[in-house]
């Protein structure tokens, strides 16, 4: 999951700080195709089980975690596709925010 947020985050940031209508439809092909892996990813990570149950806490979080991302990726997605500007400023805010929740969500307790 982290490389295809990672693809996804760099597809988007060549966008900012304004991104122009004609540059999202560009871009929204790939920011799709890194969405669907991480989709994919994130369904493994929900479906696994972990015996350590230490481990097995880390992967709940992260699982958890997982679904707002996602959410927040259709949402520029959306934007991306349709070219709307200033949606897809307000979902690339929302997409850093659930990144970050992510990140944390993968620290050790």
């Amino acid at each position: 999951m982290a490389a295809a947020v990672r693809d996804f985050s760099a597809a988007l940031e060549p966008l900012s700080p304004v991104a122009r209508p004609g540059r999202l439809r560009d871009a929204a092909p790939a920011l799709r195709d890194a969405r669907d892996r991480a989709a994919v990813a994130a369904q493994r990570l929900a479906a696994a089980r972990l015996e350590d149950q230490r481990l097995e806490r880390q992967r709940e979080r992260v699982a958890a975690a997982a679904e707002p991302a996602l959410a927040a990726m259709d949402r520029v997605v959306a934007a991306a596709e349709a070219g709307d500007a200033r949606q897809a400023a307000a979902a690339a805010t929302g997409f850093a925010t659930a990144v970050d929740r992510l990140r944390a969500s993968a620290l050790p307790t």
